[in-house]
C-alpha cells in the first residue's frame, strides 16, 4: 500500500486490519484488492489459533513432553 502513498503506521497486531480497512476508505480500486486479503490473513489466524490449541492438548495429555515443559528456560536454550 505504501506505492500508493498510504501508511499503516506502527499500531499493535489486533488493530491492523481495522487500520488498512479506515485508510483505504474510498480507494475502491484498492479495497477489492486488498480486503480479500485482510479476509485471508483474518482466516489464516483462526485456524492458526485453532492448530496452537489443538497442539497445546496434545503437549498436555502427553506425559514426556509434560516433563519436559518443567525444565528451566535456561537448560531449555542451552546449545
Amino acid at each position: 500500500m505504501r506505492p500508493f502513498g498510504l501508511k499503516v503506521g506502527e499500531i499493535s497486531v489486533g488493530r491492523f486490519d481495522a487500520r488498512v480497512r479506515e485508510i483505504l476508505t474510498g480507494k475502491r480500486e484498492l479495497e477489492a484488492i486488498v480486503v480479500p486479503l485482510l479476509d485471508a490473513r483474518n482466516a489464516m489466524r483462526l485456524q492458526l489459533a485453532k492448530l496452537h490449541r489443538l497442539a497445546l492438548t496434545a503437549a498436555r495429555s502427553d506425559s514426556a513432553v509434560r516433563r519436559m515443559m518443567t525444565v528451566p528456560a535456561s537448560v531449555r536454550s542451552w546449545r
